[in-house]
């Protein structure tokens, strides 16, 4: 596992705000005792939170986009590549790639999914200010430079806002986000379905509208998410406040979660 950025959190903001680069070794357990290695490569992108990245595993790259600094949209919108990303005996490298066609503005806390296949990224919703824009980034792109596109999906679409939970199943193609909301965001779930733009046109479904009974709670927050493809379960691992005022984690599994 590698992850970058983030930032220190008193529970509402991140200060101070990081560019590491750590790497998870064994990171399932299996191969021996799991590990985290530090990484230094120079320059890249500057501390950030709220970025979106993936991890390509045919190139060995890991891809951040975008992200901001707790609201303050000082953070730029840009696109970088770290390669050798997963390496413990050499340092990984960073590039700043180029992109064209209609580049999204400054923005954060945005759902992230990457089809291998097709070699795009889709991202949805996000702030500040807020949106529920839904953009395709084309990695194969004229002359191999990354290309933008916003798409116009049919029937319904989320209310804008952050999009900090969400899945992706390569297989089914379909993106799934729950709690798309200003703030602490709401307990509905959607998805999006042919999220690659590939063949056809994509459409959001609200799959658990808000209030359904068996939800996670509303006014959420240090909030995490992942998606398990081999069995179609979105996990999510959230903080809610109680009476008085402490933290208390909870897990939540949303089993069937694409609906395929």
């Amino acid at each position: 596992m590698i992850i970058f950025g983030g930032g220190q959190s008193n529970g509402f903001h991140f200060n101070p705000l990081f560019k590491d680069v750590w790497v998870l070794t064994n990171s399932n357990g299996l191969g021996g005792e799991p590990e985290w290695v530090p990484r230094t490569p120079t320059g890249g992108p500057v501390p950030r939170e709220g970025h979106g990245g993936f991890y390509k595993q045919a190139t060995n790259e890991m891809i951040v986009f975008g992200g901001g600094d707790n609201g303050i949209m000082s953070v730029p919108n840009d696109l970088w590549v770290l390669q050798n990303a997963n390496s413990i005996d050499t340092q990984p490298t960073w590039t700043l790639l180029s992109q064209t066609g209609d580049v999204p503005p400054r923005i954060e806390h945005f759902a992230t999914a990457y089809d291998p296949i097709s070699n795009r990224m889709t991202i949805a919703g996000g702030c500040c200010f807020y949106t529920n824009a839904t953009r395709v980034l084309d990695f194969n792109g004229l002359a191999g430079v990354p290309q933008w596109t916003t798409l116009s999906p049919e029937d319904t679409l989320p209310p804008i806002g952050d999009a900090q939970l969400f899945g992706h199943d390569q297989f089914s193609n379909r993106l799934i986000v729950h709690g798309i909301s200003p703030g602490s965001g709401t307990n509905a779930t959607w998805l999006l379905s042919n999220a690659n733009a590939v063949g056809a046109t994509p459409m959001w479904v609200n799959s658990i509208p808000r209030g359904t009974s068996g939800s996670p709670p509303e006014g959420l927050i240090l909030t995490a998410s992942a998606y398990n493809a081999a069995n179609k379960k979105f996990i999510l691992a959230l903080n809610r406040i109680d009476a008085l005022g402490n933290l208390v984690p909870e897990v939540w599994v949303l089993s069937n979660a694409d609906q395929q």
